[in-house]
C-alpha cells in the first residue's frame, strides 16, 4: 500500500470542501488532526481533539486558528 503524505494543499482543499459542515464533521478527521499536531503544538492539537469528542466546539476560534496557519478563503 502506497503511504501518501498530507500536505498543506490536502489540508486547504478538505477545509473549502468542508465549508458549510457542521463544526463537529468539519474537524472530526483524523488525518486533520494529525496534521495539526505536526503544524502546531501537540497541546493545541490535543485540546482540539478533545473538543471535538466532547462535542463542544468553538468553531469561530478554531476557524480563526486553522486560517491563520493555514488560509484558506
Amino acid at each position: 500500500m502506497e503511504k501518501k503524505v498530507l500536505t498543506e494543499n490536502h489540508i486547504k482543499s478538505y477545509f473549502q470542501k468542508k465549508k458549510k459542515e457542521k463544526p463537529m464533521l468539519k474537524y472530526a478527521s483524523f488525518n486533520f488532526l494529525i496534521y495539526l499536531a505536526k503544524v502546531m503544538d501537540i497541546d493545541t492539537a490535543v485540546n482540539i481533539s478533545k473538543q471535538v469528542v466532547d462535542e463542544n466546539i468553538d468553531s469561530e476560534v478554531l476557524d480563526s486558528i486553522i486560517e491563520s496557519i493555514l488560509p484558506y478563503n
